[in-house]
């Protein structure tokens, strides 16, 4: 039976909602990746909004639509596609591309057209991960990319992760939770570390949710840390990340600087779904 989905896929910090249609209710579980935009909008000559993008239009020689993202990406190294319908010879010039936004500039051969075009954006990375369980409806709250200073892990105690925690409250009839963040990390020297983390919910250690993560000489590596939560009911509790590194030489750095006041981003997911 063919299987159709529906809802928002973007990242736009908004709650993600997909439903399993046309499928058994006994059967039909499973998880994949689907290759997804997060912006999409139709520019006509006037300052207007899309889908996780909104633009400012200005007049000239050329035309000029200055798109700012809903919430900033990750990297600048998305791609945007363009397309005016019906006309070849017209075409968009993308410009001062950053983690904000960018310049769309118009033209119509050596002058600057009026004509209405559409524009979506996919991510460096464009997969998104959906999870299906028999027919029921899963919801994803994604709160987003979220810049976040340098944060310096030692052996000496567990440190919270600046970034990792969210208020949670589960909805009526949900039995499990998926936690997923993700973070850049690199090794503070030449040597290597091992980041060890573990996950906290309302302060208690949850059982099993130890894991190392290794690096070595001075490398950076993105750290995809998930685990599995058994649905406590419809309160809300406190969800975090603790981490430190595991020998007394080492030390490590999550969300290090890339450039001088510029630091590299991470992502924190919760998925609730029924069994």
């Amino acid at each position: 039976m063919a299987k159709s989905y529906s809802g928002d896929l973007s990242q736009s910090g908004e709650t993600v909602e997909l439903k399993l249609k046309d499928q058994p209710g006994s059967g039909g579980a499973g998880a994949g990746n689907v290759i997804a935009p997060v912006a999409f909008g139709k520019a006509a000559a006037s300052s207007d909004s899309g889908n996780g993008i909104s633009w400012v239009y200005t007049a000239g020689d050329p035309n000029d639509y200055a798109v700012t993202f809903d919430v900033p990406r990750a990297t600048a190294n998305y791609s945007v596609i363009t397309d005016v319908e019906a006309f070849d010879n017209i075409y968009v010039d993308i410009t001062n591309k950053s983690t904000t936004g960018f310049n769309a500039n118009v033209h119509n051969g050596t002058t600057s057209t009026t004509d209405a075009f559409s524009i979506i954006i996919y991510d460096e990375d464009p997969t998104v991960e959906v999870i299906a369980a028999g027919g029921v409806i899963i919801q994803t709250k994604v709160v987003g990319y979220t810049p976040l200073a340098e944060q310096t892990m030692t052996p000496a105690v567990w440190a919270d992760i600046d970034g990792s925690d969210v208020s949670f409250t589960p909805g009526s009839g949900i039995t499990q939770l998926l936690y997923r963040y993700e973070f850049p990390a690199k090794s503070a020297n030449t040597g290597t570390y091992d980041l060890a983390l573990k996950l906290l919910v309302d302060g208690v250690d949850e059982s099993d949710s130890l894991e190392y993560n290794y690096v070595s000489n001075g490398g950076e590596q993105k750290v995809d840390y998930s685990f599995i939560l058994p649905s406590w009911g419809t309160s809300t509790k406190t969800i975090k990340l603790q981490g430190k590194v595991k020998e007394s030489y080492q030390s490590s750095i999550v969300h290090p600087e890339m450039d001088p006041g510029v630091h590299r981003q991470a992502r924190l997911t919760v998925t609730e779904y029924t069994a």
